[in-house]
């Protein structure tokens, strides 16, 4: 504590507005419209008169209202606020607010939870509205949009607004984490949570900013959940309404035939029609989907409240998507291998590769003559003049490899990949292009093809501006691959060309697409082979390998095992990253490790049968060395070694020996920690999978 109070009370006073400032995070175009109405004149037939914002529960419209009621005030104008939610007799005293309206030269009228009244969309601009005096602005909050009727009507079509207040976009909803105290190391996960639900952010961040430091020991208690669920959704009318929502919930997108396989003793039809009409609730290309909180709070729940009933529709939702997956053409190729990858959402991996949305000013088209010179230029910027001359090369030969991702309203290209098969080696396309000829050499020497077989090489994967980062395009590049891969008859190798990529290891690696020895290349932009050989595991039983990591990353048939025998112990996520964490505290303790367990994990199979504790110092240190080799993560070494490997020292001497102040050492190795954390996750999950 400060010695000044004044400084202290400035301080809080700082916190406080801060907090202030984060609840309108990601509104300022609703603030916008709403002061562009407050100063309309009165007499002009395009004023904006009524403002309905809505979207469903804790999405902030009430919270907007009272920014609203500010704004007006400001202006000079008097607010009536009138809150349905709690007014049981609202018809008698509609007249009354009406007279309290009409005492003021344009007055501001806000209306919360409008649709607590059964008929407002008949109700109020035929019946109420018109009371009011020329003038006054209405602005109205209910979770679900207002009839078409009313939106149609010739009568309110210029001076009614309807706005749908979206989840926040995820800078903002970072911001948002920020203005509320929670530490940048637990952003992500936070996010991954809550997603952009205001409601959701806040009472996570209420959880998160006092709670542990690394981000792997913050989950959402089963409180918070319960409270989430009960705003959010609320009751549902009956048994079969809940478990419609909680498969929607479980997948990427719900259709009808999808409720139809997964709960064959209900009707279909009427679940997915109120599903449908449920605030919170989107309706997509692909089907149904919820809000991400809505999403991660359904699922937490019924996983925490009912494993095995969990479990058993996890594999009916599995059947149903993968037999989709393997059959889907045309434009549903992308959503059903979407859906596929979907299925390792609760595990908590794929989730920092993949975002699964929509990219909705964005699709996919073949290659056309005209796309050449702007597929050129994003290589380029991407990957450098080889790479493009290497595409010039194949737009010629292959043309028809091509996929392009293009902007829906101009048709300009953004992005685009191609899917290269081929069945021998011929010299102008290794000379061309340096990197096939290191994938024919591989080929040669590892397993060489036979008659009837191909490989094929996803050899270009070019997103906008060459930020090969999660987003809906990269997305969609990657599930190109994954389609391709779904539907290649006689497909011996495939593999996947990123530029330097390293940070796309240990995805590739959880899918077992093994990374090779880097291609030639240019301008320190070298492409990363990622290889898989079909005849050795082929695709269905891929299938099933995958399908062991979707729940939590652990093999379900995995026993719980004993130190020395052999009998690997199926760690969940946390229980890896608690035991990674005391391995690394009691480094210098063999006694301590012999007993962590990290022993009885399908980690440290390759380390020999000697000194249990010796054996998890050596699994551990070639994660800790790892970090030398990508960009970006050599301090990492530094850190990790001079706290716990060198010698025992307290973490006060550690950063004072590598110079940094203390807080920024405690941040940085939350992140290391991640790194290595990250980096043996992947291996246990492979050697789980392929033992």
């Amino acid at each position: 504590m400060s010695d000044d109070p004044s400084l202290e009370e400035a301080q809080l006073y700082g916190r406080l507005r801060a907090a202030r400032r984060g609840l309108f995070v990601g509104r300022e175009a609703e603030i916008g419209l709403f002061r562009e109405a407050l100063g309309g004149r009165p007499d002009d037939a395009d004023t904006l008169a009524v403002l309905c914002l809505h979207g469903p529960g804790g999405i902030g419209k009430s919270t907007l209202l009272q920014r609203f009621e500010d704004e007006a005030a400001a202006a000079e104008r008097p607010v009536v606020r009138v809150d349905l939610r709690r007014t049981t007799c609202w018809p008698v005293l509609w007249g009354v607010w009406a007279d309290q309206v009409r005492m003021h030269e344009r007055a501001v009228l806000l209306v919360d939870d409008a649709d607590q009244c059964e008929a407002w969309e008949e109700e109020f601009p035929h019946r109420f509205l018109p009371l009011l005096p020329r003038g006054t602005l209405v602005v109205m909050t209910a979770r679900r949009a207002p009839a078409d009727q009313w939106v149609a009507d010739p009568g309110w079509r210029r001076a009614l607004r309807v706005v749908r207040l979206a989840e926040l976009a995820a800078d903002s909803a970072a911001e948002l984490l920020h203005s509320e105290g929670v530490r940048p190391e637990l952003h992500e996960k936070v996010l991954d949570f809550a997603g952009g639900h205001p409601l959701a952010l806040r009472l996570a961040a209420a959880s998160a900013a006092y709670g542990p430091t690394h981000p792997a020991m913050w989950h959402p208690s089963h409180d918070l959940v319960r409270r989430l669920r009960d705003h959010l959704v609320g009751d549902v009318p009956c048994p079969d309404h809940l478990r419609a929502l909680q498969v929607c919930a479980h997948t990427r997108a719900t259709t009808e035939d999808l409720l139809r396989e997964v709960l064959p003793s209900t009707a279909p039809a009427p679940l997915f029609d109120w599903l449908r009409r449920q605030p919170y609730i989107d309706s997509g290309p692909s089907g149904l989907s919820p809000h991400d909180a809505v999403r991660a709070v359904l699922d937490a729940d019924m996983r925490w409240r009912d494993p095995q009933g969990y479990a058993d529709m996890h594999e009916r939702v599995r059947t149903h998507v993968v037999s989709r997956a393997l059959t889907a053409g045309g434009p549903s190729a992308l959503p059903a291998a979407m859906a596929l990858t979907h299925l390792h959402r609760p595990g908590g991996f794929m989730g920092r590769f993949v975002t699964w949305q929509e990219a909705d000013s964005v699709h996919e088209d073949h290659y056309h003559s005209r796309d050449r010179e702007a597929l050129l230029g994003l290589t380029e910027r991407a990957e450098g003049s080889q790479a493009a001359a290497a595409a010039g090369f194949w737009i010629a030969r292959r043309p028809d490899a091509f996929r392009v991702l293009r902007r829906t309203d101009t048709g300009e290209p953004v992005a685009f990949t191609a899917w290269l098969e081929l069945r021998k080696p011929d010299g102008p396309e290794t000379s061309a292009d340096p990197v096939l000829a290191t994938v024919w050499e591989h080929c040669r020497e590892t397993a060489p093809l036979r008659d009837g077989e191909h490989l094929a090489v996803a050899r270009f994967l070019v997103p906008p501006d060459g930020r090969q980062e999660p987003s809906p395009i990269t997305d969609m590049l990657l599930h190109r691959v994954l389609a391709q891969i779904l539907h290649s008859q006689n497909l011996a190798w495939s593999y996947v060309a990123l530029a330097g990529m390293q940070w796309w290891r240990p995805f590739f690696t959880y899918l077992d697409q093994h990374p090779l020895a880097s291609a030639p290349g240019a301008d320190d932009r070298v492409p990363i082979l990622y290889a898989h050989d079909w005849r050795a595991m082929p695709l269905r039983q891929w299938l099933t390998a995958i399908g062991r990591l979707e729940l939590d990353g652990t093999n379900p048939n995995a026993g719980r095992g004993t130190p020395g025998t052999g009998e690997p112990a199926a760690l969940s996520r946390t229980e890896f990253e608690h035991a990674l964490h005391d391995a690394f505290r009691n480094w210098h303790r063999p006694a301590a490790l012999q007993a962590n367990p990290l022993t009885r994990s399908a980690l440290l199979a390759g380390y020999g049968e000697a000194d249990l504790a010796a054996r998890v110092r050596h699994g551990l240190m070639d994660a800790v060395d790892a970090l030398r080799e990508s960009p970006g993560t050599e301090p990492f070494h530094a850190l990790l070694t001079t706290t716990f490997i060198d010698s025992a020292r307290t973490r006060q001497s550690a950063a004072l020996r590598l110079g940094l102040p203390f807080g920024t050492y405690r941040r940085h190795l939350a992140k290391a920690l991640h790194q290595v954390s990250d980096h043996l996750w992947v291996r246990e999950l492979c050697r789980r999978a392929h033992p």
